[in-house]
C-alpha cells in the first residue's frame, strides 16, 4: 500500500486549506486502505467501544452511530492512523514539521437515515488547544452531494467560539463533558449561539462535495460544519475521520464546559505538548 499520497499535495491544496478551512483532496488512499479501514469499521460496528454513541435511532431502526479512540484496538484503524498517507497530508497543510495521532472517529448512517450533523467546531469539544489541528473525513462509501458534509467557507479565522450544542437527536443525550443534558459549565452558556445557518443558506459561503471511496475531506478544527445526514434509500455511510496535532498543539483538558473524548487515562497534564504511545508521532516517519 501507498505510504504517500496516490495523488500528491498541491500548493493550490495548502492555501484553500487556509484561506478555507477545509479542501476536498481527490484520489489520496489507494483502494487498499479504503478496504483496511472498511474492515476495521465493520469490526467496530460489532464490537462498539466503551466511548460510542447512538445518536439517533428512528422507529424504522435508521441510525446514526458514532464510536471515538478505538484505533488503539482496532488494527486497521492502528495500521490506517500511522501507516497511511493521513498524517504526512495532515502536516503538510497544517505548516507543521510533526503531526501525531491525536484520536479517531467512526461515523456510521445507515441507508435512509435523516439525522442532521448539527452546525458547530470540532476544537471547543476537544482537550488541545493550539493551530496545528487538522481532521481527515475519509469516506469509505460513495456520498452525494445531498449527503455531503458543509463547510462555512472560512469561519475558523475569526475569533469567535461558539456554544457546543448536543449532537443527540432528541436532545436527551449527554456527552463525556456532559453530566446531563444542558449541564454545562457557566463559562460555556456566555459563549456565542451559531447563527440558524439553515434558515438562510444564501447568506453563508457553503462549501460541500460529492466525493468516491479513496477522497478525503481535510478540515481545520475551528471551522464551522454540519451534514444533512440525509441518505437515500440503498445507501449507507461509513465515514473513518483521522484526527492530528502538530507542533504548537498542547493538551488542554479544562476547558470551559470539559472536554469530549475522555483522554484523561493518557497520562498527560495541562499545558503539555503531546507525546506518548496514546499520541504517536506518525510523521517524519520512524526510521530503520
Amino acid at each position: 500500500m501507498n505510504r504517500d499520497p496516490l495523488t500528491p499535495l498541491t500548493d493550490a491544496d495548502v492555501e484553500a486549506y487556509r484561506r478555507d478551512g477545509v479542501v476536498c483532496l481527490r484520489g489520496v488512499f489507494d483502494p487498499a486502505w479504503i478496504a483496511l479501514a472498511s474492515a476495521g469499521a465493520e469490526r467496530n460496528l460489532a464490537e462498539p467501544g466503551p466511548y460510542a454513541h447512538t445518536y439517533a435511532r428512528d422507529e424504522s431502526g435508521h441510525t446514526f452511530f458514532n464510536d471515538v479512540v478505538s484505533w488503539r484496538r482496532i488494527p486497521e484503524y492502528g495500521r490506517f492512523l500511522t501507516e497511511s498517507p493521513a498524517g504526512q497530508i495532515a502536516a503538510r497543510l497544517m505548516g507543521s514539521r510533526s503531526a501525531r495521532v491525536f484520536y479517531d472517529s467512526m461515523f456510521y448512517r445507515t441507508a435512509g437515515t435523516r439525522s442532521r450533523t448539527p452546525w458547530h467546531q470540532d476544537k471547543p469539544y476537544w482537550s488541545v488547544e493550539g493551530e496545528h489541528v487538522c481532521s481527515l473525513w475519509v469516506p469509505l462509501d460513495p456520498v452525494g452531494r445531498e449527503s455531503a458534509l458543509e463547510f462555512v467557507r472560512g469561519t475558523h479565522a475569526g475569533d469567535t467560539v461558539y456554544y457546543r450544542d448536543s449532537f443527540f437527536a432528541d436532545g436527551q443525550g449527554a456527552h463525556a463533558f456532559e453530566s446531563a443534558p444542558g449541564d454545562r459549565d457557566a463559562r460555556e452558556t456566555k459563549r456565542a449561539r451559531i447563527p440558524d445557518i439553515d434558515a438562510d443558506p444564501g447568506k453563508y459561503e457553503i462549501l460541500a462535495w460529492a466525493m468516491a471511496p479513496g477522497d478525503c475531506l481535510a478540515f481545520n478544527g475551528m471551522v464551522l460544519h454540519g451534514g444533512s445526514g440525509n441518505l437515500p434509500a440503498g445507501r449507507r455511510l461509513r465515514v473513518l475521520a483521522a484526527r492530528y496535532t502538530g507542533d504548537d498543539a498542547v493538551y488542554r483538558p479544562d476547558k470551559p464546559g470539559g472536554t469530549d473524548p475522555d483522554l484523561r487515562h493518557a497520562g498527560l497534564e495541562p499545558g503539555q505538548h503531546f507525546q506518548g504511545p496514546h499520541f504517536p508521532q506518525v510523521w517524519p516517519r520512524a526510521t530503520g
